[in-house]
């Protein structure tokens, strides 16, 4: 039998799971760690040493922890934050089985730190505006109370996954 706290973690995970359509290495938020629906969320997602972003620089000699996490996937960890909100205050009607949430837009985007191997990144991520089938986000990503990224807007909508599905001829 697992320990409560380790329980609580696995299920949350696997709610994560159940919401988001990326797996690894691409699933990028770990924990929920508050969530207010229709209003904000606080995430993390613990960097490292087994990111695919580092799988080159294992077999460099100076080593990844000397390499900072990807910009890009610091982005996307704070997207799949704000998505997990979206998704979890009903915005847009939103269906995992019927809808897809895509991401439409970034704006205000500040890069102020960097992430290393070992750290946690915390997302905060809250609801600016929403409409029948999107809404924007603000926030900021911190590492021990460091502010590493600023999110002035982001946008995200939902649509029918048969609107976007590709057809192969």
């Amino acid at each position: 039998m697992l320990p409560p706290a380790l329980e609580t973690i696995l299920a949350d995970h696997e709610r994560i799971k159940d919401l988001l359509p990326h797996r690894y290495p691409m699933l990028l938020v770990d924990a929920v760690l508050e969530l207010r629906a229709g209003e904000w969320i606080r995430a993390t997602k613990a960097v490292t040493l087994d990111e695919a972003a580092y799988a080159r620089a294992r077999r460099d000699a100076a080593g990844p922890a000397t390499r900072s996490y990807p910009t890009s996937l610091v982005v996307e960890s704070f997207c799949q934050a704000a998505g997990i909100l979206f998704m979890e205050s009903g915005l847009g009607g939103y269906d995992r089985h019927r809808h897809v949430l895509l991401f439409g837009a970034l704006a205000g985007c500040r890069v102020s730190g960097a992430a290393f191997p070992g750290d946690v990144l915390t997302h905060r991520a809250r609801i600016v505006k929403a409409f029948s089938d999107s809404a924007v986000f603000a926030g900021e990503v911190a590492v021990d109370g460091r502010t590493v990224l600023t999110v002035d807007q982001v946008v995200m909508a939902v649509r029918d996954r048969e609107m976007v599905q590709v057809t192969r001829s």
